[in-house]
């Protein structure tokens, strides 16, 4: 059995979990991520005034807390947090994230869905995922006196790892993030090996970006041991 995983943390935790079966797993990240400057200070005063912040994604939490690390305000930050309305838009896979980075619980909600359930705020907070999404801020400004963004990383898709996903021609294949579910379906060839191939994303978001394709997803939880726990069944069953 071929497993392609396009997360290197969730491959590593795979190999070693599947020592001694049957099956190989590939790791193919279609996409390149690049962290980018976040102005620490900028953010600090934007978080304590909003009462709403929203993650677009888990990794948008982590790299937010690596920013304030290294400038020396991580507890300012959680501290900044405490209290507000905290929003991911990334299923379960991003509320363990924002809990894991900060010690706070964030709300889940899909993504289509920010202008139905924030229906008044005065300030919010935006921290994008790999690139920037017009429609999230759109409906944050409908609905906020004012919204403030940030991008603290950029996905960039890797051609030549869609190819590869391609040739593969995998049994199963995992994301764990929609933007990358996004980019292997954006090819004929690799589409069509996805249709083939038994999907697994880590959370209901990344499911439903799958969906639009015309894929068929198995969901499993968003916690790297969930993932595991789950594919495994896939083996051993």
């Amino acid at each position: 059995m071929k497993i392609a995983v396009t997360n290197p943390a969730v491959a590593r935790a795979l190999r070693l979990a599947l020592r001694g079966s049957s099956a190989e797993v590939y790791e193919v990240p279609v996409l390149k991520i690049q962290e980018l400057p976040v102005d620490v200070h900028e953010a600090l005063e934007a978080l304590e005034r909003a009462d709403v912040v929203v993650f677009a994604s888990g990794r948008s939490a982590y790299a937010v807390r690596r920013a304030a690390e290294a400038a020396g305000q991580a507890e300012r930050t959680r501290r900044a947090l405490a209290g507000k309305r905290v929003i991911t838009l990334e299923g379960g896979k991003g509320a363990v994230m924002v809990k894991n980075a900060f010690g706070v619980d964030a709300e889940v909600l899909e993504p289509g869905a920010l202008s139905e359930r924030v229906t008044a705020c005065v300030s919010a907070v935006l921290f994008h995922y790999g690139e920037r999404d017009a429609g999230i801020a759109g409906q944050l400004a409908a609905r906020c006196g004012e919204v403030r963004e940030f991008q603290p990383y950029q996905a960039l898709p890797d051609p030549s790892a869609v190819e590869r996903l391609s040739a593969l021609s995998p049994d199963v294949v995992i994301f764990t993030s929609a933007l990358a579910a996004r980019h292997a379906a954006s090819t004929p060839s690799s589409l069509e090996a996805l249709k083939r191939a038994r999907v697994v994303a880590a959370g209901e978001a990344i499911a439903a970006e799958l969906r639009k394709y015309g894929v068929a997803v198995e969901v499993a939880g968003g916690r790297i041991s969930d993932i595991v726990r789950y594919v495994a069944s896939l083996i051993y069953i």
